[in-house]
């Protein structure tokens, strides 16, 4: 095809050498797929595809039927079709101005409108309405200053967070350009742009004033099911629904490699140092560096599909389709801050072996620098 005369081969992969250790850090009992993952400095936050959100605090250790500290329901009238995709690309967590708890925001309701919650419980803090159709997607910057929906009405919402009413969000901008309905947003602050994709394969660039900056296709013209910008190496991330694949390219349009994986992706992430995760549905766990799309450390499968990644200051955590939270120890040895162990310098005769497993290690944040 025409894209493949554009594209580079990724570089190799570097040597086999050990995975990961996979720990696990609770099960939720009867729960089901965990849609959301927030790290925080007093503890972490979950979301599973009933809206019911999990709360834990530090150190998190695993035990069998171990319960949260704190687990509240949220009933909300969802008008998206009832798969745990769907729930997951309408709905972020996003910290609390206290620091204390998470702001759970739920878009796919019938009015079309924006529901705010806390996860500690309570009533909605907010219901906003400025859609005209149902929030298909939401996404949010880094730091969660900026926030971006997208909607069945074909239309782009930027929010920021009203810094006197608790977080609640305000909206600042509407973007425009696309004629189908959204799947996948993004933003990013350190950049000024704000990245969109919709059922029809078009993605869209905008800057945060609402300049339509670039227009791309995603490959193959594939609904657009994963969307990530990465301020520190200028590059847009595309995935398509279904596809064992994701496509990177600049920002000025220009398709530069694609990297693969076992099954299909289900989740994907962007970590502060450039590393892209990819979680897939049959539960591989794959990272990979930006500037070459060489393979930048190698992880031990989970034993379920993987639906959410969030990094912690010390440790990768993975939600599963079963409920279950994983977590992936970072290194010791690399400087504080990277989010996975590099691989490209480590010796040939390495071997490939599964690393043990430490169930009863609990959660210790990294020192600062």
């Amino acid at each position: 095809s025409s894209l493949g005369l554009y594209y580079r081969g990724a570089l190799p992969a570097p040597p086999p050498c050990r995975p990961f250790a996979r720990v696990p850090l609770s099960t939720l009992a009867g729960a089901s797929a965990l849609t959301r993952l927030c790290a925080m400095p007093a503890g972490i936050v979950a979301v599973d595809s009933n809206a019911t959100t999990h709360t834990f605090r530090w150190p998190v250790t695993h035990s069998a039927g171990r319960n949260p500290v704190l687990s509240t329901q949220h009933a909300s009238m969802l008008a998206l079709p009832a798969s745990d995709a769907s729930k997951s690309s309408c709905s972020a967590l996003l910290p609390s101005a206290d620091g204390r708890g998470c702001l759970l925001l739920q878009g796919g309701q019938i009015d079309g409108g924006l529901v705010v919650w806390r996860s500690e419980g309570g009533p909605p803090v907010a219901r906003i309405i400025e859609h005209a159709g149902i929030i298909t997607c939401l996404g949010h910057s880094s730091h969660g200053g900026l926030l971006i929906t997208g909607a069945a009405d074909a239309t782009v919402i930027l929010w920021a967070r009203a810094q006197n009413e608790g977080g609640r969000p305000v909206a600042t901008r509407a973007l425009r350009g696309h004629v189908q309905a959204l799947t996948c947003v993004a933003v990013c602050s350190e950049m000024g742009v704000a990245a969109s994709g919709a059922c029809d394969g078009a993605v869209l660039l905008h800057s945060l004033s609402g300049e339509l900056l670039r227009s791309l296709r995603a490959p193959g013209k594939q609904p657009v099911a994963h969307l990530q910008l990465s301020a520190l190496h200028l590059r847009l991330v595309i995935g398509t629904a279904s596809s064992a694949s994701l496509h990177i390219c600049s920002l000025s349009g220009r398709w530069l490699y694609a990297v693969h994986t076992p099954s299909a992706v289900r989740c994907t992430l962007v970590a502060d140092d450039g590393t892209l995760f990819a979680g897939c549905v049959k539960g591989e766990l794959m990272a990979w560096g930006l500037i070459t799309g060489g393979t930048s450390a190698l992880f031990a499968p989970a034993t379920a599909g993987i639906s959410s990644l969030a990094c912690s200051e010390a440790d990768l955590l993975c939600g599963t389709q079963e409920g279950e939270m994983l977590a992936y120890a970072l290194d010791p040895e690399v400087i504080h801050g990277r989010a996975c162990r590099d691989c490209s310098n480590w010796a040939l005769a390495e071997p490939l072996r599964e690393a043990p497993v430490h169930t009863s290690r609990p959660l210790v944040r990294a020192p600062p620098c």
